[in-house]
Protein backbone atom coordinates (compact mmCIF):
# COMPACT_ATOMS: atom_id res chain seq x y z
CA UNK A 1 0.00 0.00 0.00
CA UNK A 2 1.29 3.72 0.52
CA UNK A 3 3.61 2.72 3.28
CA UNK A 4 5.66 0.26 0.32
CA UNK A 5 5.91 3.54 -1.88
CA UNK A 6 7.26 5.33 0.84
CA UNK A 7 9.30 2.87 1.71
CA UNK A 8 10.70 2.33 -1.91
CA UNK A 9 10.65 6.09 -2.59
CA UNK A 10 13.00 6.42 0.61
CA UNK A 11 15.52 3.62 -0.29
CA UNK A 12 15.51 5.37 -4.11
CA UNK A 13 16.46 8.53 -2.84
CA UNK A 14 19.12 7.00 -0.18
CA UNK A 15 20.67 4.59 -2.92
CA UNK A 16 20.78 6.90 -5.59
CA UNK A 17 23.60 9.12 -4.63
CA UNK A 18 25.32 6.15 -3.58
CA UNK A 19 24.46 4.29 -6.91
CA UNK A 20 26.06 7.53 -9.26
CA UNK A 21 29.05 8.13 -6.73
CA UNK A 22 30.00 4.20 -7.26
CA UNK A 23 29.14 5.10 -11.30
CA UNK A 24 31.68 8.13 -11.31
CA UNK A 25 34.27 6.35 -10.01
CA UNK A 26 34.03 3.56 -12.36
CA UNK A 27 34.36 5.89 -15.16
CA UNK A 28 36.92 7.47 -13.40
CA UNK A 29 38.97 4.20 -13.48
CA UNK A 30 38.53 4.42 -16.99
CA UNK A 31 39.52 8.02 -17.88
CA UNK A 32 42.53 7.56 -15.47
CA UNK A 33 43.76 5.13 -17.60
CA UNK A 34 42.46 6.82 -21.20
CA UNK A 35 43.10 10.26 -20.83
CA UNK A 36 46.98 10.03 -20.40
CA UNK A 37 47.75 7.60 -22.66
CA UNK A 38 46.08 9.76 -25.54
CA UNK A 39 47.96 13.24 -24.24
CA UNK A 40 51.12 10.88 -23.64
CA UNK A 41 51.39 8.67 -26.34
CA UNK A 42 48.17 8.38 -28.60
CA UNK A 43 46.70 11.61 -31.40
CA UNK A 44 46.55 14.15 -28.79
CA UNK A 45 50.34 14.89 -28.70
CA UNK A 46 50.23 16.22 -31.96
CA UNK A 47 48.02 18.52 -30.64
CA UNK A 48 49.76 19.23 -26.95
CA UNK A 49 53.28 20.62 -28.70
CA UNK A 50 55.42 22.93 -27.02
CA UNK A 51 55.76 26.00 -26.80
CA UNK A 52 52.00 25.72 -25.34
CA UNK A 53 51.88 22.68 -24.22
CA UNK A 54 51.87 23.36 -20.37
CA UNK A 55 48.33 25.90 -20.99
CA UNK A 56 46.86 23.27 -23.23
CA UNK A 57 47.29 21.01 -20.28
CA UNK A 58 46.19 23.28 -17.92
CA UNK A 59 43.12 24.32 -19.79
CA UNK A 60 42.18 20.46 -20.74
CA UNK A 61 42.56 19.86 -17.11
CA UNK A 62 40.12 22.84 -15.92
CA UNK A 63 37.59 21.68 -18.43
CA UNK A 64 37.24 18.30 -17.65
CA UNK A 65 37.33 19.15 -13.65
CA UNK A 66 34.70 21.51 -14.29
CA UNK A 67 32.26 18.91 -16.78
CA UNK A 68 32.88 16.33 -14.26
CA UNK A 69 32.15 18.60 -11.26
CA UNK A 70 29.10 19.89 -12.90
CA UNK A 71 28.15 16.26 -13.97
CA UNK A 72 28.44 14.29 -10.90
CA UNK A 73 26.43 17.15 -8.85
CA UNK A 74 23.84 17.18 -11.55
CA UNK A 75 23.76 12.97 -11.40
CA UNK A 76 23.23 13.19 -7.16
CA UNK A 77 26.65 12.53 -6.04
CA UNK A 78 28.75 15.40 -5.05
CA UNK A 79 30.61 18.15 -6.67
CA UNK A 80 33.61 17.30 -4.70
CA UNK A 81 34.24 14.16 -6.14
CA UNK A 82 33.60 14.89 -9.53
CA UNK A 83 36.41 17.67 -8.77
CA UNK A 84 38.76 14.77 -7.16
CA UNK A 85 38.06 12.49 -10.17
CA UNK A 86 39.04 15.28 -12.55
CA UNK A 87 42.53 16.59 -10.67
CA UNK A 88 42.91 12.45 -10.29
CA UNK A 89 42.56 11.51 -14.25
CA UNK A 90 45.43 14.31 -15.15
CA UNK A 91 47.98 12.98 -12.39
CA UNK A 92 49.72 10.67 -14.73
CA UNK A 93 49.42 13.17 -17.69
CA UNK A 94 53.31 13.66 -18.90
CA UNK A 95 53.99 17.83 -17.75
CA UNK A 96 50.68 18.26 -15.54
CA UNK A 97 53.37 19.36 -12.37
CA UNK A 98 55.79 21.43 -14.81
CA UNK A 99 52.82 22.91 -15.71
CA UNK A 100 51.18 23.82 -12.14
CA UNK A 101 54.29 25.11 -11.06
CA UNK A 102 55.08 27.41 -14.26
CA UNK A 103 51.84 28.60 -13.62
CA UNK A 104 51.89 28.70 -9.54
CA UNK A 105 50.43 32.28 -9.36
CA UNK A 106 47.55 31.30 -11.55
CA UNK A 107 47.15 27.60 -9.42
CA UNK A 108 46.80 29.65 -6.03
CA UNK A 109 44.03 31.77 -6.86
CA UNK A 110 42.30 28.74 -8.49
CA UNK A 111 43.16 26.52 -4.70
CA UNK A 112 40.95 29.77 -3.63
CA UNK A 113 38.04 29.49 -5.60
CA UNK A 114 38.03 25.92 -5.18
CA UNK A 115 37.73 26.42 -1.87
CA UNK A 116 35.48 28.93 -1.62
CA UNK A 117 33.01 27.72 -3.88
CA UNK A 118 32.90 24.35 -1.85
CA UNK A 119 32.93 26.02 1.53
CA UNK A 120 29.83 28.15 0.16
CA UNK A 121 27.79 24.68 -0.41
Amino acid sequence: GDSDTSASTFALAVATPALVSVGVVVVAAGAFQLVPFLINHGILPKVFTEPSRNLRVLGALFATTLALTYGAGELGSTHLLGAFVGGLIFSNVDGTRTAWTTHEPTASWLYSVFFLSVGFR
